[in-house]
């Protein structure tokens, strides 16, 4: 999986270089996003284990603002959501801005 993911960002570096800044861009977001929403909201679960309850913790929590803790995964969704649908615009106006170029002359002069 990981040999796939470093040959398509390579392709794509070597490719396009500003596009390679783009989809690491959007990437590093997603995948920031996905991953920081789900650890976190994961270790504050996994805190209130039986197994825990004996640790004494220096500055504890009330209920009530632990219950707030519901949020996390909200608000981290949307940020994913925010980011594949922002993705998906842009790749789409980028194919509208691509089909509507006119084809370049048969016998245009490269300027190099």
């Amino acid at each position: 999986m990981s040999l796939l993911a470093f040959g398509t960002i390579f392709v794509i570096s070597a490719c396009d270089p500003r596009g390679f800044v783009v989809m690491l861009d959007k990437v590093v977001s997603l995948f920031l996003n996905t991953e920081v929403g789900l650890f976190v909201f994961a270790m504050l679960q996994a805190s209130k284990a039986p197994r825990l309850q004996h640790l004494s913790v220096p500055l504890p929590v009330s209920g009530r603002v632990f219950s707030l803790s519901w949020l996390l995964p909200v608000y981290f969704l949307f940020a994913v959501a925010y980011d594949v649908l922002s993705t998906l615009m842009e790749v789409a106006e980028s194919l509208q801005v691509y089909k509507q170029r006119p084809p370049a002359p048969a016998n245009a002069s490269s300027p190099l």
